[in-house]
């Protein structure tokens, strides 16, 4: 194998930083860390008396605009005026007739039948009271996806801001990890992509089989600081043993030569350029050292790959070979 090392961290799939839409004081957080939670529970009440005055002032100022609307529409009769005030005192429940009305009212002004300026003002007033009920169920804060809850980073009585993060969400159903590739294997991992096996050891599991993966994702720039790029390669973990946070040796195995003839690195010599590797030839007294031209091919874990020059089955020699010559005589040690 050719066999690419480096290291990186785990990472859940996906990683959601929970804020909340509205400012205010935390009311209450209804979740702790490490607890699953469904799309759409609830995770964080803010508090909400504020934004409740607000929608209560809005709803007046629609009420009275609404009903100035109405007065120049058709007419306004106290009987009329009554029965209208009981019906926004339940505007939640009646809202549906109350965009039908606007409906109707918007034919009217289109057809010139009432004044534009009366039209926009309730048109303005009935948008002021939806966003201010908009902004109470803002302070309702609710998983947006299922997943696990990973940190809570405020406690209950602190005040957020909008861009104030509360808590972490994760989802960690599949475990990633990130590295840090030399832009010289760009091309190469790009064109192979996801063929690409990988072996993942984690400090957590010493001895342990490796972890396997693939090649997820490949960034799409080189950063001009590191001339590296980033590399995610999915991981399996069918008995769910890792956690994002844990640090990971990974091996990227750009090449693997199934069939391949090994010898020890240490039987590999260079001589004037050329490499090649001593065999000893005849037994006994007889035995001599024979010099073979080698053209080596992958290395890895100290073996090379001998694409010529040897056979299988050749007594290569491994030691004591620096300074052998071309059939120099040799006695032959067996065993250890």
């Amino acid at each position: 194998e050719r066999v690419l090392s480096t290291s990186g961290t785990l990472t859940a799939s996906k990683t959601i930083r929970i804020t909340s839409k509205v400012p205010g004081r935390v009311e209450r957080i209804l979740v702790e860390g490490g607890q699953p939670v469904a799309e759409g529970e609830l995770l964080v009440q803010i508090e909400e008396e504020t934004a409740r005055l607000q929608v209560k002032q809005a709803y007046a100022t629609w009420q009275a605009a609404q009903a100035q609307y109405d007065k120049a529409r058709k007419g306004a009769r106290t009987e009329e005026l009554q029965n209208a005030r009981a019906l926004y005192e339940k505007a939640e429940k009646d809202l549906a007739a109350v965009e039908e009305s606007f409906t109707r009212s918007e034919k009217l002004y289109k057809s010139g039948a009432i004044a534009k300026v009366q039209y926009e003002q309730a048109e303005a007033a009935k948008a002021n009271y939806e966003l201010a009920r908009l902004q109470v169920e803002f302070t309702r804060i609710k998983a947006p996806e299922s997943g696990v809850i990973a940190r809570v980073l405020q406690d209950e009585g602190n005040i957020v801001a909008t861009s104030t993060p509360i808590l972490v969400l994760v989802q960690d159903d599949r475990i990633q990890v990130e590295i840090e590739v030399a832009e010289k294997y760009y091309g190469e991992i790009l064109h192979s992509g996801e063929l690409l096996e990988a072996r993942i050891f984690t400090a957590a599991y010493p001895g342990s089989d490796p972890f396997r993966g693939r090649i997820l994702t490949v960034a799409p720039t080189i950063d001009p600081a590191s001339r590296t790029f980033t590399v995610t390669v999915d991981i399996e973990d069918p008995k769910d043993r890792l956690r994002p946070g844990m640090y990971a040796e990974v091996e990227i195995i750009l090449e693997r030569v199934p069939d391949a003839l090994l010898v020890p690195a240490s039987a590999v010599l260079d001589r004037a350029g050329e490499k090649i590797v001593f065999v000893a030839e005849g037994t006994g007294e007889a035995a001599v050292a024979a010099a073979r031209g080698v053209v080596p091919g992958l290395s890895s874990a100290g073996e090379v790959q001998i694409l010529s020059g040897i056979d299988p089955g050749d007594n290569v020699i491994v030691e004591g070979n620096t300074f052998l010559e071309q059939g120099q005589r040799i006695g032959v040690l067996e065993g250890e």
